[in-house]
């Protein structure tokens, strides 16, 4: 198209333009608020408002006023409307919840108009959004009933607010456009028309850091388009029923009759020819469509006719299929909504068994068809009462007596009886440890609903049903101790019956990561494989393809799917040890194989780290008792900060400087039985010198800390816990494990101390200094009696590596703060690179051979020859990765 129109004259563009012209006039906009005056009781009404002039309002707000956090963009003017922390005042009326509110717009004209489109400015507050924090617009035309057409939506555990377009059970996409602190503009279509419309906004926030805000609210449309009109003969239709839809214009139909196409919202329950014409001459079509007979229980179901046709309003119809087919008997047969264990490495709560411990992701629901017949499963939803958590996928079809398990994310690997594995479609489940409701619906009909709110509450393992399916609900450990059993029954055999049962066994079960020879892994069949033969799907945990767990690839499996010649029992394939280059210890793997109509089968494997530990830092002294010290550690004006003033002190001893990024800081009382306790990240590029030690407080100014480090902290690195809420999390009411791991969870240092020692207003320390034990008290190891003594060593004198890492040239690009053999090692720039022969090596970042040279300023300037450009490269540590092409004499990207 694009040449077309650099081929067009200017004649024939003008032509083009005019034709375009003729079609739609220019655009008009039906109705535009932008709150620069109050129009309360005027041109809007509200319901729960509220401002209490800091950070609990749904009101008419001012930019920049006091709580609000949205910072401008393309916000229209000073006003808007903003909400936030809504359960503070709200009351549950007019179908609301007390964390609710609405405001509605007058009614406005849109007679003669068409083709709309709903825009605004929109912003949040922070990524504190959860499933049930929904910013919904409703629309109403003429007397007809309010229908939702989008808004916005959470899609986890303080995740961003999404865009989203469809009613109130629609689960906003991952992928979809996100809210920020800038307001942005987002589109909305409406494809009805009619004489009036009106506007209502819901926003539903019950938490101090969830903020939704809105501004120029406007309705834009075409004035110069015709209408077809839409009726069926009926409101609402039985399945199966017959069913006739008039197509209607004002004007008899031209020459050659007048074409519309139509399309259906849900074909499996409303089918409508794909286009349908008014003979000429006429005004008017009566359209013969199918009301589906599905043979499945979906509840009542909204459809929606659109019709979409060039010169005329889009326009759409809604119609009612009503059910006629009996519930199935699907029963929730075990649930868990409260995770065991406390950190990433306590396997004890990977219920999904992707190897790591995630307190979000290990939730899960156990569904069994305890029906007679198949059960389709496409379209319903898992929700609670706030709204949608899983929306179940095309195809999803739960055979007699056989189980489906939904966990709320992760990668689920296992046998889990054969069962149907998904997860969340919202990316996370989110029912509440202290109660919530589970409800399972299909087409808006409710299939199930249970509230443990008052019975299983932070139960922190499965609850399930004993016996099996027709049991009353109990916790898992009661019946045989173990804390779950997703997808099998709670003696570990699978539901319903299968045609064959699959063994998976290898010659060797524990690999070096540069072993020479893979195992040999071998498909046994119960029963010799059907017709066409069985195709085998191989999986495991140790193949991590996209950078999201924390097993950076142990193994490859060269022929994931293995298919057993038909009347032959066994099959075998490679698994191959990888050495993934990552100082990561000894990874524990499952391999699993799986297939239609059979029983899986499971092996264990072990694959042994080879990278060697060249790391020494040590956790050396932690302040946790900060009440009756009259100190200030983090020197912010404020004395005996409970969680601000506390703080954890590394020190490197490795004999070189280290790089640290992404490592992580752990804080784990032995008493503290809820989830996760990590309690710092290091952000990228921090980095210490041999004996240079780094602060961790748990709260405070972080621009302060940094400029007054030499008082502070004896000029070592600070920083702030940065894992939200709990600071650094020491305690003095339980003994204590304190724990420093690598990004990819290898255990650096790990220390434990005592609540008797914590509790003695002062640190606790090593003694000696760096190499002794954990739990003594500061002053024994202070000649100055210091009851603290951040960043130096105990007597106040700072460590001699204090202050940050300072890398000459070529060093401060490719660091080897990651290297683990002579010829592949880690760059912060290029990613991991391979070379027998430096300085020429391959970048698998950049995707090429690259030559690199040093400058000769020795700033961190080098010169890079591109092997598949043929070209020179100049970068440095401020641009990269883009660079100066002296061939091509522009900046680019390197990749």
């Amino acid at each position: 198209m694009k040449q077309q129109l650099k081929r067009a004259t200017l004649g024939s563009l003008t032509t083009l333009f005019l034709a375009i012209s003729g079609l739609h006039a220019a655009e008009v906009t039906a109705f535009q608020e932008d709150f620069e005056s109050d129009g309360l009781g005027t041109r809007y009404s509200v319901e729960n408002a509220s401002d209490d002039g800091a950070s609990d309002f749904f009101a008419r707000r001012a930019n920049l006023s006091n709580g609000t956090r949205t910072t401008g963009g393309t916000l229209s003017g000073t006003y808007f409307w903003g909400a936030r922390d809504l359960d503070a005042d709200g009351a549950a009326v007019n179908g609301m919840e007390a964390d609710e509110a609405r405001i509605t717009f007058e009614p406005f004209s849109i007679a003669g108009l068409g083709d709309f489109t709903l825009r605004m400015e929109a912003a949040q507050g922070e990524d504190e959004f959860e499933f049930d924090n929904s910013f919904l617009i409703e629309i109403k035309i003429d007397d007809g009933d309010w229908y939702a057409i989008g808004g916005f939506r959470g899609t986890g555990t303080n995740a961003p607010g999404r865009w989203f377009e469809g009613d109130e059970n629609t689960v906003a996409s991952l992928e979809s456009p996100r809210l920020t602190t800038n307001f942005q503009t987002f589109d909305w279509k409406l494809k009805r028309v009619g004489t009036t419309m009106q506007i209502r906004i819901k926003a539903n926030l019950n938490g101090g850091n969830e903020e939704y805000a809105f501004d120029n609210l406007r309705v834009l449309a075409d004035d110069a388009l015709k209408v077809a009109s839409l009726q069926f003969d009926k409101a609402s239709y039985n399945e199966g029923e017959a069913a006739t839809l008039k197509v209607t214009i004002n004007n008899p139909a031209p020459a050659g009759g007048e074409t519309f196409a139509l399309s259906s919202s849900n074909h499996n329950e409303v089918l409508v020819p794909a286009e349908v014409t008014i003979p000429e001459g006429q005004t008017s079509v009566d359209v013969p469509v199918t009301i589906v007979a599905d043979n499945g229980f979906d509840g009542d179901q909204t459809v929606v006719i659109g019709i979409d046709t060039a010169g005329f309003a889009p326009n759409e119809v809604f119609v009612t299929v009503k059910n006629v087919d009996a519930k199935p008997a699907i029963i929730m047969n075990e649930f868990m909504t409260s995770v065991p264990g406390k950190i990433e490495e306590d396997l004890i709560g990977d219920a999904n068994g992707d190897g790591i411990r995630n307190g979000s992701q290990e939730e899960f629901i156990e569904l069994v068809n305890n029906d007679t017949i198949p059960v389709d499963l496409t379209g319903w939803i898992l929700s609670d009462d706030k709204g949608p958590r899983h929306v179940f996928p095309e195809g999803t079809v739960l055979q007699p007596g056989r189980a489906i398990v939904i966990f709320a994310g992760g990668k689920p690997n296992g046998l889990f009886g054969g069962a149907i594995v998904q997860t969340a479609t919202a990316g996370n489940f989110g029912y509440g440890d202290t109660g919530d409701v589970i409800v399972l619906s299909s087409g808006g009909a409710e299939v199930l609903s249970y509230d443990y709110t008052a019975t299983f509450a932070g139960a922190y393992q499965g609850v399930t049903r004993n016996p099996d399916i027709t049991g009353e609900y109990v916790l898992h450990s009661e019946v045989n101790g173990a804390l779950f059993s997703p997808g099998t029954k709670v003696d570990g055999s699978p539901f319903g019956t299968f045609t064959n049962t699959i063994t998976l066994s290898v010659d060797k079960a524990t690999m070096a990561e540069d072993e020479a020879t893979p195992a040999i892994a071998t498909i046994s069949l119960a029963n010799p494989a059907p017709a066409g033969g069985l195709a085998v799907e191989i999986t495991t945990d140790g193949m991590d393809q996209d950078g999201e767990t924390l097993l950076a690839n142990e193994v490859n499996i060269p022929t994931p799917t293995v298919v057993i010649p038909e009347g032959q029992t066994t099959a075998t394939f490679e698994i191959w040890a990888h050495n993934d280059g990552l100082l990561d210890g000894d990874v524990s793997i499952t391999v699993v194989a799986r297939a239609e109509e059979a029983v899986p089968s499971l092996v264990n494997m072990t694959i042994t780290d080879v990278a060697v530990n060249t790391y020494s830092v040590v956790i050396n002294e932690a302040f946790a008792s900060v009440l009756g010290t009259g100190t200030d550690a983090n020197d912010n004006g404020a004395f005996e900060e409970t969680l601000d003033d506390q703080f954890i002190e590394i020190v490197n001893t490795s004999g070189r400087w280290i790089d640290i990024s992404g490592w992580r800081l752990y804080s784990i009382a032995a008493s503290d039985l809820t989830g996760q306790q990590l309690v710092h990240v290091f952000p990228q590029g921090t980095r210490l010198n041999d004996m240079g030690a780094i602060v961790v407080f748990g709260g405070g100014d972080i621009d302060h800390l940094t400029a007054n480090a030499a008082t502070i902290a004896g000029g070592a690195q600070v920083q702030i816990a940065n894992t939200g809420g709990v600071g650094v999390n020491l305690t003095t009411k339980s003994d204590a494990e304190l724990r420093l791991t690598n990004p990819y969870g290898y255990p650096i240092d790990s220390v434990e101390y005592t609540a008797a020692k914590a509790d003695q207003t002062q640190s606790i320390i090593r003694l000696p200094e760096l190499t002794g034990e954990f739990d003594n008290l500061h002053m024994a190891a202070s000649e100055g009696f210091l009851i603290i003594s951040p960043g130096t060593n105990a007597d106040g004198v700072p460590f001699s590596g204090n202050g940050p890492v300072v890398l000459p040239g070529l060093e401060g690009i490719l660091t080897d703060g990651f290297q683990y053999s002579d010829v592949h090692y880690w760059s912060d720039s290029f990613q991991w690179l391979f070379t027998p022969h430096y300085p020429v090596v391959y970048s698998w970042d950049v995707g090429d051979w690259i030559y690199i040279h040093e400058g000769a300023s020795g700033n961190g300037e080098v010169m890079i020859y591109s092997y598949s450009r043929s070209a020179w490269h100049y970068t440095n540590t401020d641009t990269y990765p883009t660079s100066w092409n002296y061939d091509q004499s522009k900046w680019m990207r390197l990749r």
